[in-house]
């Protein structure tokens, strides 16, 4: 490709650069500044992007502390690039053009850039009220823009996976975020504040604008609008009144508090699942499981569904339990795993064994997924159609039944078999990534590791440290975390075994 820009590169081209960069990467044997010569691929030959652009990858280059993936990160980013089109760099799209989604709202059709209402989890108010605001605001100044504040990457095993442009709203000198301080619908510590690092407006101003946001708030409070109606005392004060009380063994002084917050009808999921557990002390079912009704109202999360099954098996029995979780999850197979989910998180691997199992069953003979004598998935037509997420998910039961399965002992052959199962399917998982050949013959680390185990027992000592390896080079490549200490364990098992 010579000194053409990657900005200009098709995405064929990216393909085989990046297969090279593999070659690369595996060889292992070129210092850093070779590889970026040899590929021509510099952050500054790449002249489509602004410089605080390049200035933002070389930065993300840099918090890549293993040197062997950066030129792959380069090639992804580009990609990624590519397929935004100028969106981070280009003139502030119109206000008009943001959708309602949740407290973080998007600019566009593309995803390309998010306005974020809200720092982090919940707010006081309710959406609709929020939306109603939002909406109306929007309106009433159609001319506003979108402000950029900075490009946001996250990353995963060392590579770029989203990018989004955090923004403001406003109209001159009309904010949007401020109008909603200002209504009493958002408090200033709920407001997601522009980050210290590439803020595209001068200090000052957003100093003076988190003077403004405070004065709203205290006119808001005064005037009690929105989330400050209803009672001088703060919902998170009575929160943490009711937490300690409960931390007391005092559950009647926490339901007061609570009953409060309900009052002021500022009640959310987490005050729910508190009032119910307040109950509970009491022994009051009925009125716990009604608090719990109410937190699944707000949205049936993983907390308040637990919080639901828990009460129910303790007061009512299993049976109970398990037929409110069945009524929780569709399909049949979701609905096994969650209880077997339930019931290792609560330390009785026995019975989440037989729900993982069932689950197990029930993926693989829904899907019509085979394996052979030797545990390799059968990739046949049907395989291949298969969602990844489908993949994913009889993956994980599958290793989810191994892990409560080894706990007892009972039977090395059925976790080998499990075992080399779920390695299978990781191995066409990461094919299906496009991973080179090599690495994804690795198929799954943690998985190569327990059968490592039991091939060490065996006195297959080779066949032991062929695994320890294929685990250590998924590790390397950051597509594991968390056991590369156990592939110490290994090799230091397959020492003395060597040495008896």
């Amino acid at each position: 490709m010579g000194e053409r820009p990657l900005r200009e590169c098709s995405e064929g081209e990216l393909d085989v650069m990046e297969r090279a960069c593999w070659s690369v990467i595996l060889d292992d044997m070129m210092p850093m500044s070779d590889q970026l010569e040899r590929m021509r691929i510099h952050p500054d030959r790449i002249p489509a992007l602004d410089r605080e652009a390049r200035d933002d990858l070389k930065r993300s280059m840099r918090h890549l502390s293993d040197t062997r993936w950066r030129l792959i990160s380069i090639c992804s980013w580009v990609r990624r690039f590519n397929k935004l089109g100028d969106g981070p760099v280009g003139p502030p799209p119109r206000a008009n053009k943001v959708r309602w989604g949740g407290p973080s709202s998007v600019v566009g059709e593309r995803l390309e850039a998010v306005y974020s209402l809200v720092r982090a989890g919940s707010v006081s108010a309710s959406h609709a009220e929020i939306r109603a605001a939002f909406e109306a605001w929007l309106r009433a100044h159609p001319d506003a823009l979108v402000e950029r504040i900075r490009v946001q990457r996250g990353f995963h095993a060392s590579m770029i996976v989203n990018e989004f442009v955090q923004c403001r709203i406003r109209d001159a000198d009309a904010d949007l975020g401020e109008h909603l301080v200002a209504t009493g619908l958002l408090r200033v510590r709920d407001i997601a504040p522009p980050p210290a690092v590439g803020v595209v407006v001068p200090f000052a101003e957003l100093a003076a604008y988190e003077d403004r946001l405070v004065e709203a708030e205290k006119r808001a409070r005064g005037q009690q609008l929105g989330v400050w109606r209803g009672s001088t005392k703060l919902k998170h004060e009575l929160m943490a009144q009711a937490k300690r009380a409960l931390d007391q063994e005092e559950p009647e002084r926490a339901i007061e508090s609570l009953r409060e917050v309900v009052a002021m009808e500022l009640a959310d999921e987490s005050v729910w699942l508190m009032l119910g557990e307040a109950h509970e002390l009491l022994g009051d079912t009925e009125a716990a499981l009604d608090a719990f009704d109410h937190a699944l109202a707000e949205g049936p999360s993983a907390r308040a569904i637990e919080a639901k099954t828990k009460c129910l098996e303790y007061n009512e029995g299993t049976d109970a339990a398990i037929e409110f979780l069945r009524s929780q999850f569709r399909p049949a197979e979701r609905a096994e795993f969650e209880m077997g989910r339930y019931y290792q998180r609560n330390r009785r691997p026995r019975l989440a064994l037989s729900h993982f199992r069932r689950a197990m069953e029930l993926l693989i003979e829904g899907h019509d997924i085979r394996f052979d004598a030797r545990n390799e998935v059968m990739v046949d037509d049907g395989f291949r159609e298969l969602d990844d997420v489908v993949v994913q998910r009889v993956a994980e039961a599958i290793r989810r039944t191994m892990q409560c399965h080894s706990f007892f002992d009972e039977d090395d052959a059925d976790t080998f078999r499990l075992s080399s199962m779920v390695i299978s399917l990781g191995r066409q998982q990461l094919l299906r990534a496009g991973r080179p050949p090599e690495l994804a013959e690795a198929g799954d680390a943690p998985c190569r590791l327990t059968r490592a185990e039991l091939l060490i027992d065996r006195g297959e000592l080779d066949a032991a440290e062929r695994d320890v390896d294929a685990a250590a080079r998924l590790i390397e490549a950051g597509l594991s975390k968390w056991h590369d200490h156990i592939v110490e364990l290994r090799r230091r098992q397959i020492a003395e075994a060597r040495a008896k």
